[in-house]
């Protein structure tokens, strides 16, 4: 990977939490997005909701 994706993905990543911490809309990602499912993005009220426990905690390690 070039130093200079790197670059651009973590200025991205930068502008995409000062959106989404001020309630706007993430802007497009600098590189292409792989198509696995729509990519979709919180409002701002769920964004503000805090996360429900999706998986296993980290104490439950096969």
């Amino acid at each position: 990977m070039s130093v200079i994706r790197v670059c651009r993905e973590v200025a991205y990543g930068i502008d995409t939490m000062h959106a989404i911490t001020h309630g706007k809309r993430p802007s497009a990602p600098p590189y292409a997005v792989p198509r696995r499912g729509a990519v979709t993005f919180p409002t701002a009220e769920e964004a503000r909701e805090p996360r429900r426990a999706t998986q296993a905690g980290p104490t439950a390690r096969g």
